[in-house]
């Protein structure tokens, strides 16, 4: 029992740390962030397509786990 509490709490503590640094901006796009459009004529250099949020994503998701 005593391992299923402390599982539950890291747990619980990834969740909130996790939406910590979403709300932090943790993991942005930055390229979206500067208002930059990759589709626009003047050429963004960054793609901002689903891929780069998933894997933003998965950083923030990596990056709560290793500190809870």
């Amino acid at each position: 029992m005593p391992d299923d509490l402390a599982q539950a709490c890291a747990q619980f503590e990834a969740m909130m740390l996790r939406q910590m640094l979403t709300d932090a901006g943790i993991g942005q796009n930055r390229a979206v962030a500067r208002g930059i459009d990759s589709n626009d004529d003047e050429g963004g250099d960054i793609a901002g397509g689903s891929e780069t949020d998933v894997m933003q994503s998965m950083f923030v998701d990596a990056l709560a786990q290793a500190v809870a």
